[in-house]
């Protein structure tokens, strides 16, 4: 039997998930904290300050003025947010079948003793009967007249 259990306060995870009404679990909150900082990263700011910087820096203004578009970064960041769910439901698959094939493990270690133990109690009984039988044979030979004795 494998029991795992998780510890959460609704305090250190950041509330409740409204579709579940339980504590967010740790790789949701991790997930979350990365959208948080994907959204703080490339804020419509940064490419303001990125173009202001060009134009301080570079003499072909108009070349490089609109290089990179607040829509292409809204791409990114949506790509990205779906990336770290996809990694994180990786990440719970992966924790989920280790934690299958564990289980396997220990049945199939319960199954071999079992099965070591039921041929040790068979090769005992074999020898049993088969002492017994020996006895049984040795014993009507010696008594029985009609072989010469």
């Amino acid at each position: 039997l494998l029991v795992e259990m998780d510890m959460r306060s609704k305090s250190e995870l950041g509330g409740l998930d409204p579709q579940t009404g339980h504590v967010y679990e740790w790789a949701v909150k991790e997930r979350m904290e990365q959208d948080s900082w994907i959204d703080g990263v490339m804020d419509d700011d940064d490419v303001d300050n990125y173009h202001s910087k060009i134009n301080k820096n570079t003499q072909d203004d108009e070349i490089l003025q609109d290089q990179i578009k607040d829509q292409d970064l809204h791409a990114t960041k949506s790509q990205l947010k779906q990336l770290n769910q996809m990694v994180s439901e990786m990440k719970t698959s992966l924790k989920e079948s280790v934690y299958r094939i564990k289980s396997h493990e220990a049945e199939v270690k319960r199954n071999y003793d079992g099965m070591v133990w039921s041929g040790k109690v068979e090769t005992l009984l074999y020898l049993a009967v088969t002492g017994l039988q020996v006895y049984t044979v040795r014993r009507w030979l010696l008594t029985n007249s009609v072989l010469g004795r």
